[in-house]
């Protein structure tokens, strides 16, 4: 049996999903506490944002020293 090709895509589409359905359910059980759990919820996400940029940007640096000196440096969104 092959890799499974549609476990990614489909966590890409239910999380959000199910992020926003539990808000709709966290204010429909505690109302303003959803609050709490929505700013948990960005904060978070932005620490998952920073991590993955510097492990980008890192990624980026080593391809750049790990080129002969006459190459042009490798952009991070391009596969080198």
């Amino acid at each position: 049996m092959g890799p499974m090709r549609i476990a990614k895509p489909l966590l890409k589409v239910s999380t959000p999903i199910g992020m926003v359905w539990g808000l709709f359910e966290g204010y429909r059980i505690t109302g303003g506490l959803v609050f709490l759990m929505a700013l948990m919820m960005g904060v978070m996400g932005a620490g998952i944002a920073f991590v993955l940029r510097e492990v980008r940007r890192e990624r980026a640096e080593s391809l750049a020293r790990a080129k002969p000196p006459g190459e042009a440096p490798c952009r991070p969104s391009s596969l080198c």
